[in-house]
């Protein structure tokens, strides 16, 4: 990158707080979890970018959840903290569950 595109640490917190691609991924999450280091986040805006880290985030938590479903979607959902995220993702499985997402589909 140019000098004047350097990414500053000001913006690199900026950019860290926000979501970003298809798969919605924390910034923060990408350079830790994902290991993006790319010098701009922007690249997650990339499909085939954004949706590799997400997958990547995703198997971290269902590893670390020991293949429980419903635990790492709520990770994924709420961070690192999984608890918070539970009650979403019980709603979620119950939609599905329930096939009442189907109306959506027509």
């Amino acid at each position: 990158p140019k000098p004047e595109q350097v990414p500053t640490l000001s913006t690199e917190k900026h950019n860290r707080s926000q979501s970003w691609g298809l798969m919605q991924v924390m910034g923060e999450t990408a350079r830790w979890c994902a290991k993006l280091t790319d010098p701009y986040l922007t690249v997650m805006l990339d499909p085939d970018r954004g949706v590799e880290a997400g997958c990547k985030v995703l198997s971290f938590y269902l590893h670390r959840q020991k293949g429980n479903y419903q635990e790492a979607l709520s990770c994924y959902n709420a961070g690192r903290v999984c608890t918070q995220g539970l009650i979403y993702a019980a709603e979620i499985y119950s939609l599905l569950d329930s096939k009442a997402h189907l109306k959506y589909l027509k």
